[in-house]
């Protein structure tokens, strides 16, 4: 007479979508269900009683070996992830976990294999970090043309002034601002191609108070010959603006 939980037990394993590989403590595998002849393209017949490292290519033995030997030994789980190139067929990924079975005296047995093809949800994930990174594109579009028009302003600014004053001095100051505003834009354009290229150094934009100092400590000096006193935290001379990416 048949034991109902067995049978049950033994319909799970077999109609289960995940790939299930039973292996005694010498490693050789002893049950082997039907998902994992749908995901690695084997039959049964010619797995049973094969190391259970051979249900993956060379490449990946070692890896799921180390894994499985550590099952067996230390009772202790593990996973790993990896790619599975079938005959015939595309490219799968595999996420592969690996746990010990041990018996009613809680001695270790053997152990169980479980893979579960994840190609589809390692798209998905390919696909969110895709979006999630134009969005970001979108923000960092949003400030750098805030940045790009306070230093154009800026630029504008410092050569109109150039051209309109008498003094050779202020002249020259206000085209070094230019020049150190071109700059500032050379070093955004670098950040931004550093962005797209995925580099993972940080970066900071300045914000609208530099631009002010800026032009500030150009216009200080002909406030103050027009008896205007400003107070600003940074005289001409000392005023040096950067741009930190």
């Amino acid at each position: 007479m048949s034991d109902p939980a067995k049978d049950f037990w033994r319909l799970f394993c077999e109609q289960t979508c995940t790939a299930i590989v039973g292996f005694d403590r010498r490693g050789r595998i002893i049950t082997w269900n039907g998902a994992a002849e749908a995901t690695f393209g084997i039959k049964s017949k010619d797995m049973l009683g094969q190391k259970v490292g051979q249900i993956l290519p060379e490449e990946h033995r070692e890896t799921l070996g180390q894994v499985c030997q550590r099952a067996v030994q230390a009772n202790a789980a593990g996973e790993c992830r990896l790619r599975l190139q079938r005959k015939d067929t595309e490219a799968i990924e595999l996420s592969v976990k690996v746990n010990p079975l041990c018996d009613k005296k809680g001695k270790v047995a053997g152990g169980v294999v479980w893979a579960e093809d994840i190609t589809r949800l390692s798209k998905l994930e390919r696909e969110l970090a895709a979006a999630e990174r134009l969005s970001s594109l979108g923000t960092l579009a949003g400030g750098v043309a805030h940045h790009f028009n306070n230093i154009l302003g800026g630029v504008s600014t410092f050569v109109d002034y150039a051209l309109s004053s008498d003094d050779p001095r202020a002249a020259r100051r206000a085209l070094q601002m230019t020049a150190q505003a071109a700059e500032r834009a050379a070093k955004i354009t670098k950040s931004l191609l550093a962005f797209a290229q995925k580099d993972e150094g940080s970066e900071d934009l300045a914000d609208l108070t530099e631009v002010v100092l800026t032009f500030a400590s150009l216009i200080e000096k002909s406030l103050v010959e027009k008896h205007i006193d400003p107070d600003f935290p940074y005289s001409t001379g000392a005023f040096e603006a950067d741009l930190i990416v």
